[in-house]
C-alpha cells in the first residue's frame, strides 16, 4: 500500500468516535455543506458519498433520495458508519479511494466528496478530479469540500504565526489537525480543475467565514449565523474560510 494511504488510514483508524463526534456537532464545517445538499439533492437521485465517513451525511441524504452509495478508505470508519445506517436500507457501503472510484462511468446523479478526501491526495489531485467527474452523469451535480490555502494562511496570522503563513503561501501545504499532509487549494485551482473535465461551475463558497471558531456561540444565535453563512460566504469577499466548497454541473 502507498505510504499516504497507510498514514491516512492508521491516523483515522484511531480517531473513529472522534471523527464520529464530529459529524454529529454543530459545527458550520459540518451544516454549511449539508445545506448545499440539501438545495440540489432530488428524490430520483442515485448519490455518490465519497469519502464519506461515518454515515452521518448518508443517513441525511438517504432521506431525500433515492440511493446512495457511501465510498471511504479507512476499513475502521467504514465498520462505523455500518453501525450507523443499520436500520437505513438505502445506503450502500463500499471500500473505496477517490483516486480510483470502484464504479462504472456516469453513475451517480449527484456526486458529494467533502471533508478533506480532496486534499489529502497531494498531488494526484488531478486523478481525483477525474474520477470524480467521471463516474456522474451528465449534467449531473458534484459538491466537492477542501481544504482552502487562504483560509489557512489567515489562521496562521491570526496566531501569529507569520513563518507558518509565508510557508503555507509557498508550498500550498499543511499539517491537519490528525497529522497527515494536506494540499491547500485556490478557488482559481477549484475551479480550473473542474471546467478542463467538462464542468460548469454553479457556486462557490467557504466556512468558516464570519468567525474564527463557531464552538462557543449561544444557541440563540446559531441558525442566525448559519443563515449569514449562507448568504453571504459566495461573496468573493468572504472566502477565506478554511474549508472551501465548489459546486458544479458536469456537461
Amino acid at each position: 500500500m502507498e505510504p499516504l494511504k497507510e498514514n491516512i488510514i492508521k491516523e483515522y483508524s484511531a480517531r473513529v468516535e472522534i471523527e464520529n463526534e464530529s459529524e454529529r456537532d454543530r459545527d458550520l464545517r459540518v451544516h454549511i455543506p449539508r445545506k448545499w445538499i440539501q438545495k440540489y439533492i432530488q428524490p430520483r437521485d442515485e448519490v455518490l458519498d465519497a469519502g464519506g465517513g461515518t454515515g452521518l451525511n448518508a443517513m441525511m441524504m438517504a432521506t431525500l433520495c433515492r440511493q446512495v452509495f457511501l465510498m471511504d478508505l479507512t476499513p475502521a470508519i467504514l465498520a462505523k458508519a455500518k453501525e450507523n445506517i443499520a436500520h437505513t436500507a438505502n445506503i450502500s457501503l463500499s471500500l473505496g479511494d477517490v483516486q480510483n472510484i470502484p464504479f462504472s462511468s456516469e453513475t451517480f446523479h449527484l456526486t458529494v466528496c467533502l471533508g478533506d478526501a480532496i486534499s489529502y491526495v497531494l498531488d494526484r489531485r488531478k486523478q481525483a478530479f477525474d474520477e470524480l467527474v467521471r463516474v456522474t452523469r451528465q449534467n449531473g451535480i458534484l459538491i466537492i469540500g477542501c481544504n482552502s490555502k487562504y483560509g489557512f494562511i489567515r489562521r496562521k496570522l491570526a496566531e501569529n504565526d507569520v513563518t507558518g503563513a509565508l510557508e503555507i503561501y509557498r508550498t500550498s501545504q499543511a499539517r491537519c489537525v490528525m497529522g497527515p499532509k494536506t494540499h491547500l487549494y485556490t478557488v482559481a485551482e477549484g475551479h480550473r480543475y473542474l471546467q478542463e473535465r467538462g464542468c460548469r461551475i454553479l457556486s462557490t463558497s467557504s466556512t468558516l467565514t464570519f468567525v474564527d471558531s463557531d464552538k462557543d456561540i449561544p444557541d440563540n444565535e446559531w441558525e442566525e449565523l448559519i443563515s449569514h453563512e449562507l448568504a453571504h460566504s459566495r461573496e468573493a469577499e468572504w472566502l477565506g474560510g478554511e474549508h472551501l466548497i465548489f459546486i458544479a454541473r458536469k456537461m
